[in-house]
């Protein structure tokens, strides 16, 4: 048995063991988020579980490697002792000829499990490799600087909100409500229709919310999260905990922007009025709170744009 092979079998065990661990991580995950209602804190569950699916497939796929290694061993240094016990080559060797073939028509039925893995990692490797040059398109073209009145006020949001790092403003015609791009150098994008539909205190509100992801360091965990839907895109389980993960993230960053700029009644119709700027627009969900709308609503950036 060659050695791709060999790796090719250990990957199809590995994913098949997955689909019980994968199922019992996101279990735990979501009785603990039912005890635990804080959305910081579900954040946090469903960020742990997550890094532990992977830990875990790592995990059973270095085992079972190591384990059909030490196989492998003993057979090698079995096999010598054995060919001097059988009956000349001339009987011995079409038996052994034959268990081979048996063994390795087995492997071909069951190694469609890593080929079909590999193609669909591939498949959503081209999905992330598209949304960085989405993002990277709205870095270089349709951006619009700001006036510096309002940039001020943006940075004045930053320092109540304790951020340091540099955060640029800019208007971006692609784009129909508010977005935060970039881990390393961070952008906030506004549509025209946000700097004239919205008031001045709803328009800060969203700006807080969106600084909310920078603080967070969510664009970096938005990226983990796609990089384990490439790798697990075949398991409900990590569909769901993403779904849930974004929520809440979500949830946390209302939370954030209520508590610098107040005014819950105004940003939900702020959320309410930028809704309406969808085609086709979609139902928002209640949020925490005030049960009107939430920003959770508003997952362009999600659904658009595999990573911030």
């Amino acid at each position: 048995m060659t050695t791709t092979t060999e790796i090719m079998r250990v990957l199809a065990w590995s994913l098949l063991h997955f689909l019980w661990q994968g199922a019992a991580i996101a279990s735990v995950a979501a009785a603990l988020m039912f005890v635990f209602r804080k959305p910081a804190t579900r954040y946090l569950v469903g960020i742990g579980a997550l890094a532990l699916m992977l830990v875990s497939f790592g995990v059973t796929f270095a085992y079972i490697s190591g384990a059909s290694v030490a196989a492998a061993d003993v057979s090698a240094a079995g096999a010598p002792a054995a060919a001097s016990l059988s009956t000349p080559g001339a009987i011995a060797s079409p038996v052994m000829h034959g268990g081979e073939q048996a063994a390795a028509s087995s492997d071909g039925g069951f190694l469609w499990i890593a080929r079909g893995w590999l193609a669909g990692v591939f498949v959503f490797a081209l999905r992330i490799a598209f949304g960085l040059l989405v993002i990277e398109f709205l870095r270089r073209r349709n951006l619009v600087a700001l006036p510096d009145a309002l940039v001020e006020r943006f940075q004045a949001l930053q320092r109540k909100l304790g951020i340091r790092r540099e955060v640029r403003y800019a208007e971006c015609h692609s784009l129909s409500v508010p977005a935060a791009i970039g881990v390393f150098r961070p952008l906030v994008l506004l549509p025209m229709r946000a700097l004239t539909g919205l008031s001045p205190e709803q328009l800060d509100a969203v700006i807080a919310h969106e600084l909310g992801h920078i603080k967070r360091f969510d664009v970096a965990v938005n990226f983990f999260q796609v990089i384990a839907e490439s790798l697990f895109f075949f398991h409900p389980a990590v569909w769901w905990l993403n779904r849930r993960i974004r929520a809440d993230r979500e949830d946390c960053c209302d939370d954030m922007a209520i508590a610098t700029c107040g005014g819950t009644v105004g940003y939900a119709r702020a959320l309410a009025t930028m809704e309406g700027w969808r085609w086709p627009p979609r139902v928002v969900r209640q949020p925490r709170g005030l049960r009107v709308c939430s920003a959770s609503a508003l997952m362009t950036r999600a659904d658009a744009l595999p990573v911030w």
